[in-house]
């Protein structure tokens, strides 16, 4: 079946709001009770439940710092760039009819305010709430309410738990290689895809 739409995650797929995030996550770490994580590009190798382990973050402080680190994380939204490329990636698959969307555990109005502050209008599905590893269940979800069906689209993302919620949800996923984990991490969950660039993105939709 053609390929009609395209869905990003949105930090470190869309969003370069690592630095930030991290200099938030390490900030509340006195106050939730566990480790900084010191050595960021060590953990891009983790996934997060490792990496939650390891930090001695206890699962029931988890909901409140995600709340805790979004709401911060508004503060600064607007100066958080996007990656490089992906303006002209967004704007090329939308002239050829490709329908663009979002999909993240992130706030509605974080997402919204990094879009109006780089005027990116083309985004047509945003669904934007939820948990750490409740992503499985927004994916469901877009499937039932956007008239898609699963080999219509491919979901974009950086992270390991991003190949965990489109296997259970059996939608194929792009794996990108400028976020949180790494080429190799990435690989070893075997996603149907793996782009380095932006621009890689293009030829491959041509060929779905």
């Amino acid at each position: 079946m053609k390929l009609k739409a395209v869905i990003f995650d949105f930090d470190g797929t869309i969003a370069d709001s690592l630095v930030t995030g991290l200099e938030i996550f390490n900030r509340l770490s006195k106050k939730y009770g566990y480790k900084e994580i010191k050595d960021p590009e060590k953990h891009r190798n983790m996934t997060a439940r490792e990496l939650i382990k390891e930090l001695g973050i206890s699962i029931y402080k988890i909901p409140f710092i995600e709340r805790e680190v979004k709401f911060e994380l508004n503060k600064e939204i607007r100066k958080i760039k996007i990656f490089p490329g992906l303006k002209d990636v967004f704007t090329k698959l939308e002239k050829n009819k490709i329908k663009l969307g979002i999909l993240t555990t992130n706030t509605e109005k974080n997402v919204e305010d990094f879009l109006d502050a780089h005027k990116l209008k083309m985004f047509e599905i945003i669904i934007a709430k939820g948990s750490l590893f409740g992503k499985h269940k927004l994916m469901k979800e877009l499937i039932k309410n956007s008239n898609l069906a699963k080999d219509e689209l491919i979901y974009v993302g950086d992270e390991i738990r991003d190949i965990e919620a489109a296997k259970k949800t059996g939608i194929r996923i792009v794996s990108v290689t400028w976020g949180t984990n790494s080429k190799k991490s990435l690989e070893k969950m075997g996603p149907d895809y793996i782009i380095e660039k932006p621009e890689e993105l293009l030829e491959l939709v041509k060929k779905l």
